[in-house]
């Protein structure tokens, strides 16, 4: 239970740094499907009871290069926005992961995409 208060806090603080740009950015590999029973619990943590997430996962890996804290700052963002536009209920918030192949020539065209 400590360690768990603990940990919260440091995540906390470490969005808290990213999002005054003070801390750089760890990009890292996560498969996001493997990941989203985790992200989905902080999203219910979050959010009213009355919200009910939906999560579907492939199968197969769903691999990201992403900054961990980053990917929950944003699901957290949208989580929240979603609720506040939902003041009595609505529809379920859905997150599906889903791969997909991004060749060479296609990644170069975004800024900063690199295939792995």
């Amino acid at each position: 239970m400590i360690a768990t208060a603990v940990k919260r806090g440091q995540n906390l603080t470490s969005h808290l740094l990213s999002f005054a740009r003070r801390q750089t950015l760890e990009t890292i590999v996560i498969d996001l499907g493997g990941n989203l029973p985790n992200l989905t619990e902080m999203l219910r943590r979050a959010l009213r009871g009355d919200i009910e997430i939906i999560t579907q996962a492939q199968d197969c890996p769903c691999r990201v290069r992403v900054d961990q804290g980053e990917l929950e700052l944003a699901l957290l963002n949208l989580g929240v926005n979603a609720r506040d536009a939902m003041p009595d209920g609505g529809v379920p918030i859905a997150i599906h992961s889903q791969g997909r192949a991004v060749r060479r020539p296609r990644c170069r065209r975004f800024a900063g995409a690199t295939s792995w």
